[in-house]
């Protein structure tokens, strides 16, 4: 599964690497061209209304531009040059490899000397407004260009609604579906074919959402379908923690929150494949205890199991808290924070009485009882239980002393 934060990153910025072979050009994008000849240069021009592109050749002349034209190994006398319009190319539709290729081969047959080579350069790119319509935040007209893909103009739409469909976004040209995107795919498998770029003339429609699957608890969300969020205080359970209202936010950083997110629902779909299209698990979510609800039916229920439509998922957190017992000054529940170890968690709770037992104390984990040295690395949930020595220094003694002292008086006075 993709990790969540690359998959904002991903589905939130716009193309900044441009591929010649798959960017095809449009009205209003500017390009310069680079020309290697026996004299080489550039110049820029941009795709007409009429998808065409200037096409110029020099000559020399005294109101042209000083360049140094080679006659020799080293000879280079400078020469004024004038680039002079020569022609149209059709270039609408075509990538920037095919427009280079066909460039070249016009200007071989142009120019005297002929064409080495011919290289393009996207300066600016065209831009169009695109509807997107259905179950997003807010439908209407977006701007966009060739460099943004169906992601893009999801988030400004303000993203999926609760009641959308992410996996089956429709895009639709001259009221033919032409695509149909999957966008769980992308941010969650990183299927960048599942997101594709879009361009002139389409729509985009997001549908309702049919068949679902409710997964609540510790996931992640997603970084473009609406969700519901709300606080989990540490040391809750779900099942007894009192909610703060929800509200509608788009998935970030949500560690340590409860998520409410309606999976869409596909045959043969897993508990486990409703998580990771939930956005995955959150580090403290319990997975051995997730919680299956069919038809007002609540059980426990395994990752690899089947689930039907408008099941209920549930995923538990485990406890945030590290519970410190025994022969320590100040017992009691303290937050969990990772890398620290049973004689910090000691420390929190002002250290041992002078009974306690040395270096030694025992973990309750997962429902065993583990015995360890006070460097070991506690987990959420852990409880730690500092046991009582059975002597206890020179005050043991005196007190075990006294006690058969006083047994020792009792008898030989009633045996008098």
């Amino acid at each position: 599964m993709i990790n969540l934060l690359l998959a904002l990153s991903l589905v939130s910025q716009t193309e900044h690497v441009i591929a010649k072979d798959t960017y095809r050009l449009g009205p209003g994008d500017k390009i310069e061209v680079f020309v290697d000849s026996k004299i080489s240069y550039s110049y820029v021009t941009a795709v007409d209304l009429n998808g065409q592109i200037d096409v110029y050749t020099y000559q020399f002349g005294a109101s042209g531009i000083s360049m140094a034209l080679k006659t020799g190994p080293n000879i280079q006398i400078p020469q004024p040059l004038d680039l002079v319009k020569s022609g149209y190319l059709y270039v609408a539709g075509k990538t920037i490899s095919e427009v280079e290729d066909e460039l070249a081969a016009k200007l071989h047959a142009m120019l005297s000397g002929g064409v080495a080579s011919v290289k393009i350069r996207l300066v600016e790119t065209r831009v169009f407004t695109i509807p997107v319509l259905g179950r997003v935040v807010n439908p209407g007209m977006y701007v966009s260009n060739p460099l943004q893909r169906v992601s893009n103009l999801i988030l400004q739409a303000g993203g999926v609604r609760s009641d959308g469909d992410p996996s089956r976004i429709l895009v639709v040209r001259s009221d033919i579906v032409v695509d149909t995107v999957n966008l769980n795919r992308f941010a969650f498998l990183g299927d960048m074919d599942a997101n594709p770029f879009v361009s002139e003339g389409i729509k985009i429609v997001v549908p309702e959402l049919k068949e679902w699957v409710f997964v609540s608890g510790a996931v992640n969300g997603s970084p473009f379908q609406n969700i519901q969020v709300s606080s989990v205080k540490s040391g809750e359970s779900q099942q007894n923690m009192a909610l703060s209202v929800p509200v509608v936010q788009k998935a970030s950083s949500l560690s340590g929150h409860n998520v409410e997110i309606k999976v869409p629902y596909h045959e043969g779909m897993t508990v486990e494949e409703a998580i990771n299209f939930a956005g995955g698990p959150q580090p403290y979510a319990d997975l051995n205890s997730v919680n299956l609800k069919r038809s007002g039916n609540e059980m426990p229920v395994e990752l690899k199991a089947a689930l039907q439509p408008f099941d209920t998922v549930t995923v538990p957190f485990m406890p945030q808290d590290v519970y410190v017992t025994g022969q320590v000054v100040t017992p009691g529940s303290y937050p969990f924070k990772p890398g620290l170890t049973v004689a910090d968690y000691i420390g929190m709770a002002g250290g041992v009485t002078d009974r306690a037992s040395s270096h030694l104390s025992i973990i309750s984990r997962d429902g065993k009882k583990i015995k360890v040295k006070w460097d070991h690395k506690v987990r959420p949930g852990d409880r730690i239980l500092v046991h009582e020595k059975t002597f206890k220094w020179w005050q043991d003694y005196i007190y075990i002393l006294s006690v058969l002292t006083s047994i020792a008086v009792t008898w030989l006075t009633i045996s008098k």
